[in-house]
């Protein structure tokens, strides 16, 4: 028989979907090409009890509110495959994700699902050559390394537990790949005994069931955090009819700002793909001079994509002020330049139409080099209509907006301080950081600085910069941080790399708070909800949220189990006091490693250390582990939640993607020398 590699892969949920995923088309790919000598099987071991959706995107039978933080267009387990998801939506999603850029964490969990379902069929279909193995239910305890001295490679024992019967097993990999997800909330744990205390998402929904059923007003709820789980919770218990009053508190006066989604799609210019008739799109590819070149191209135009995209066509006028139209043919002249992101038009004649999504970003010698030569593509709503209006809104809307200009006014834009090239080295967060309020700056046509931006939120309630943030969405404007922080998205994981880790340090304490609220922004369709709670005076949210205690029983009570929270802080320029029956955790995921029993063990033995700014140590080219002397573990591999010691976004779906697309493309290249030696 031929021999046999395994490959362990430890949790089965959207970091583990992802990877086996993308690991089956390479086993495939080689399989048909004659690469692969030896049966590969592949264990995924996950504790809940179906591998998919994980804890993150569960699919709750009753419902929910939580909603993806990513709109549905930017999302997907499959490296730079930013369609597919949607495509599955369109073709079998829900009325809600049908209609909604935000669909609900559950429909990507679907996703998920049928993702596993997928990799099960091709494997199935591939002669036994290639087997998958679906261990749910299941805790691991230990990975222990096994070193024989007549292997050239080290093999590792995964010790497993099952949840429900507590029978103990163990499987031998030659591979094993850590996609343990998020690790537990590492705040409040004297409270998580406590029956009116929610720390992780199993009990959170577990609780707003609970108190779905009381209807009293007088019952306070309090959360702990500011982020989308929070303002998850917070429109959940208002969606289950909850009816009394709702704590919100951080350590900061921010909530997430909100917005509507820039779709933007990054795809490889070099594939074969084809459009819908019917189908406009904007195609950027950056010349040598480092400015961009623009076509407009309509009808059946091959761009790159295997599945149709959906029809879509952008009034000419649009692009008028880029290059003119040539009559019968509906190309637009090529026009070298910079175009900045546009979104959301209404025609003076036509005020219900609508153009959503157009945006080209100009990129540098050095920005192409990280960008790996992708071109931007950008698309719009259907509309076969012409229209003739005189003016339109563009993004340079912020505090103090410009709605609109001319169209012979119409400003080319691009990052003029954030230039790769220029920074000078090594790079200092304090030096980019000051670059970034340049660049906003320069759009807002004014001067801002971290002390004003800061001074901004400090001076307005977190009602009013709400309903402002609400009403630049509606009016079909971009934020300016929202547009910035989108136009470096392909810079920062290269500008975080090359930060020292003190300078890293610099930036959590000093500066993280302010642009998380921007990188992560609320749904706007959660935004409203929010505001209407605020409005109503059901929701109140304070900042400097100090420690928070268990409010003391009245003299000569008996001590109660489950005594109110205290929760203390600043309601926008006022102190306030508030005694809570029920608690959640929103913080997110604030622990390490070393709280979650598999890890504590190795790093007892040394076989990983942790890293200071989260994670484990890694061997960042390849994602394998390090362990106490610094050597790499061979075939041990990290991904996600894992990496934030080296990954600026370490758990964004996008950046999990392709981690563990090359930590697949890694072991295919494995196996294809080991083929060649056995082979031989």
């Amino acid at each position: 028989m031929d021999p046999v590699y395994r490959i362990g892969v430890i949790g089965g949920g959207a970091s583990g979907t992802a990877f086996i995923a993308q690991l089956n088309t390479k086993l495939r790919a080689c399989l048909e090409n004659g690469m692969l000598y030896e049966r590969v099987e592949v264990i995924v071991i996950e504790r809940s009890a179906q591998v998919g959706p994980g804890y993150a995107y569960a699919i709750d039978p009753t419902g929910d509110s939580f909603r993806l933080n990513r709109c549905k267009d930017s999302i997907d387990a499959i490296a730079d495959e930013t369609g597919l998801f949607s495509k599955w939506v369109r073709e079998h999603g829900d009325e809600d994700a049908k209609q909604n850029d935000f669909p609900l964490r559950s429909a990507f969990g679907k996703y998920l699902v049928y993702l596993v379902e997928e990799v099960k069929r091709s494997m199935s279909e591939s002669g036994g050559r290639l087997k998958l193995e679906l261990i749910t239910q299941t805790g691991v305890d230990d990975i222990v390394t096994k070193k024989a001295y007549y292997q050239k490679k080290q093999k590792y024992v995964i010790h497993c537990s099952n949840l429900d019967t507590h029978a103990s097993f163990v499987r031998e990999v030659d591979t094993v790949v850590l996609c343990t997800g998020h690790y537990p909330t590492g705040t409040y744990r004297e409270f998580n005994h406590l029956p009116n205390y929610s720390h992780n998402n199993p009990s959170h929904k577990r609780l707003m069931r609970e108190l779905a059923a009381d209807c009293s007003k007088e019952t306070t709820v309090g959360i702990i955090g500011a982020n989308l789980t929070a303002i998850d919770i917070a429109v959940e218990m208002k969606r289950l009819g909850f009816a009394g009053k709702i704590v919100m508190s951080g350590r900061h006066d921010l909530l997430p700002a909100a917005g509507e989604p820039i779709s933007v799609r990054l795809l490889d210019k070099h594939k074969n793909w084809t459009a819908s008739r019917k189908t406009s799109i904007c195609q950027a590819s950056v010349n040598s001079k480092g400015t961009v070149a623009i076509d407009m191209m309509i009808d059946n135009l091959e761009i790159g994509r295997k599945d149709p995209i959906e029809e879509m066509v952008m009034p000419e006028e649009l692009l008028c002020c880029l290059s003119s139209i040539e009559n019968g043919d509906g190309q637009l002249k090529r026009k070298k330049g910079f175009c900045p992101l546009i979104e959301s038009y209404e025609w003076e004649n036509e005020p219900s139409l609508k153009v959503k999504y157009i945006g080209l970003v100009g990129l540098t010698e050095n920005q192409r080099k990280y960008s790996s030569n992708r071109s931007f593509v950008c698309d719009s709503p259907l509309s076969n209509q012409r229209h003739s209006s005189k003016r339109a809104s563009i993004v340079t809307i912020g505090p103090t907006p410009r709605s609109s200009v001319d169209e012979d006014e119409f400003r080319h834009y691009h990052l003029t301080h954030l230039n790769l090239d220029e920074i000078p080295r090594p790079v200092r967060i304090t030096d980019v950081v000051t670059r970034f309020f340049r660049e906003l700056s320069d759009l807002e046509g004014r001067t801002i600085t971290v002390e004003s931006a800061t001074a901004y939120y400090q001076t307005h309630t977190a009602l009013e910069c709400l309903e402002e943030q609400i009403a630049t969405a509606e009016r079909g404007a971009i934020n300016c941080w929202q547009l910035l922080i989108f136009t470096m998205a392909p810079l920062i994981e290269q500008l975080w790399s090359e930060l020292s880790d003190e300078e890293k340090a610099i930036y959590w304490r000093d500066y993280h708070h302010l642009f998380m609220r921007h990188i992560i922004y609320m749904p706007l369709i959660n935004a409203r909800q929010v505001r209407d709670m605020m409005v109503d005076e059901q929701l109140v949210y304070m900042g400097k949220l100090e420690p928070i205690t268990q409010a003391q029983p009245a003299r000569n009570a008996s001590i109660e189990p489950t005594r109110r929270f205290v929760m203390s802080g600043m309601q926008d320029d006022t102190y306030q006091r508030y005694e809570v029956d029920y608690l959640f955790n929103a913080t997110g995921y604030t622990g390490s490693p070393k709280d979650m029993p598999m890890y504590t063990k190795m790093l007892e033995r040394g076989e990983v250390v942790c890293h200071k700014h989260g994670g484990l140590c890694l061997d960042r080219p390849t994602l394998q582990t390090q362990n106490a002397d610094g050597k790499i573990n061979s075939g041990m591999y990290a991904v996600g939640e894992l990496t934030k010691g080296y990954f600026f976004t370490a758990a964004d779906m996008p950046t999990v993607a392709t981690q563990t697309d090359n930590v697949a493309n890694a072991i295919t290249a494995q196996l294809s020398r080991r083929n060649n030696t056995l082979s031989a």
